[in-house]
């Protein structure tokens, strides 16, 4: 009996069964090594907790790591912002924005100490009327990390949103904005 099912199959099937068989698993092995290499190559960075400087007591830290083992993040583009929900975008400037790689299992703290330009100079913005804005219920402070993987070029944009803890920022920091609620 499953001799003559067999036998029909063959008999039904056109062009040969071999070449259809092959055809499929060639398509399959295609989509997987793309999504493998489209998944598996591509930077993987943490934006971990900012704090407040002790240093020159009015900038903002912010550690990024690269949590890859073997291969480097590069071609970092760094971005700061002290957003109100709904309004206003004000972006801050970074003493290093634009920066060359982050090396496998390397942290690195960017140091926000500016408004830029445009807020500064036409809008006569102030910085530290700014970030103490971070102190009130609505605002937060954004950050955007775009990278490629050293090895396949391939980019990826990690974004991470920060509130003051208690309605002051600089005693008691930061938490991420969903763990918030």
């Amino acid at each position: 009996m499953i001799i003559n099912v067999f036998i029909m199959f063959k008999n039904d099937c056109w062009p040969d069964c071999s070449e259809w068989i092959i055809f499929v698993l060639g398509v399959i092995v295609t989509i997987g090594w793309a999504l493998y290499i489209y998944f598996r190559f591509r930077p993987k960075l943490e934006i971990c907790i900012p704090t407040f400087s002790e240093i020159d007591k009015k900038s903002i830290i912010i550690p990024i790591s690269n949590k890859k083992k073997f291969r480097k993040a590069t071609r970092l583009k760094v971005e700061a912002a002290v957003i109100e929900e709904n309004e206003d975008t004000n972006h801050l400037v970074l003493v290093e924005d634009d920066f060359a790689f982050l090396g496998p299992n390397e942290k690195r703290e960017f140091k926000a100490y500016k408004l830029n330009e445009y807020l500064s100079d036409y809008l006569n913005e102030k910085f530290n009327e700014v970030l103490d804005s971070l102190n009130k219920p609505k605002y937060y402070l954004r950050i955007r990390v775009h990278a490629t993987d050293s090895f396949s070029g391939l980019g990826e944009t990690f974004e991470e949103q920060f509130v003051s803890i208690d309605g002051d920022y600089k005693k008691n920091g930061f938490i991420t904005k969903q763990k918030q609620s």
